[in-house]
């Protein structure tokens, strides 16, 4: 018996703590959601730049186009006519990037996101970019 309490309270415990991000609370400049029909992305975008085929680097891709909005680019699948936001850039067009209350800009420091993540926070490493 002590044991499966134990585990239970185990349980509880990493729930509380857990971190996770719902997906539904990320929006790009603050209105454009992480995925969202191609009608409803059109208005909300000062302007698409650019609809263009997947590169042959991208050929595992089961979307049929990338919608660029600025260096920042949706997949775009053309059978349920939704975007899903796949690459974020910072520029002009795209200024901040929300996930619920967590705003992050091109100015946001290790600093102010650990404030959000400390549980998680306590080592960094640095990522590569494919490509670059």
């Amino acid at each position: 018996m002590k044991t499966f309490l134990k585990i239970i309270f185990t349980g509880i415990i990493i729930s509380v703590n857990a971190q996770s991000i719902e997906l539904n609370d990320i929006k790009l400049n603050g209105k454009i959601p992480f995925e969202i029909d191609i009608s409803e992305l059109k208005p909300l975008t000062q302007q698409i730049d650019s609809i263009k085929p997947i590169p042959e680097l991208m050929d595992m891709s089961t979307a049929d186009s990338l919608i660029y909005i600025g260096k920042t680019y949706f997949e775009f699948y053309k059978n349920s006519k939704k975007c899903s936001l796949k690459v974020l850039y910072f520029d002009q067009k795209i200024t901040k990037f929300n996930i619920g209350k967590i705003t992050l800009t091109d100015r946001t420091t290790k600093k102010y996101i650990s404030e959000y993540f400390k549980s998680d926070f306590k080592s960094t490493e640095h990522i590569d970019i494919y490509g670059k």
